[in-house]
């Protein structure tokens, strides 16, 4: 596990652990529901790419409290461009075939 001190008391870490992933598939769900109403009704957002990704979790301590998730990015690598969402709408055909994805906590978010 990487990590790195960001101001205001955030830090980046790298390949976090468990206990942060569970926070992260938590914050996708209530990032997503900050934005549209249509969002299925469900408590984590975890799929099957979770496990061979790359992940990476921006966490910040607030009145002594502990870690809390508020940002976390995902990049997976696939196998086939044909795998990646939406790919039949690219145009060029030989982009990577990673998918990346990125949630941010309603109140850090612009």
């Amino acid at each position: 596990m990487a990590e790195f001190t960001l101001r205001d008391n955030g830090r980046l870490i790298g390949q976090p652990s468990h206990e942060i992933m569970d926070q992260v598939y938590r914050l996708r769900v209530s990032a997503w529901r900050a934005r549209t109403n249509a969002f299925p009704d469900m408590d984590v957002w975890r799929d099957a790419y979770d496990d061979k990704a790359l992940h990476w979790a921006i966490v910040a301590q607030e009145s002594g409290q502990s870690d809390s998730v508020i940002a976390s990015a995902r990049m997976t690598i696939r196998s086939a461009l044909s795998e990646v969402p939406n790919s039949v709408n690219r145009i060029d055909r030989e982009v990577p075939k990673d998918k990346t994805t990125v949630v941010i906590h309603d109140n850090y978010a612009d």
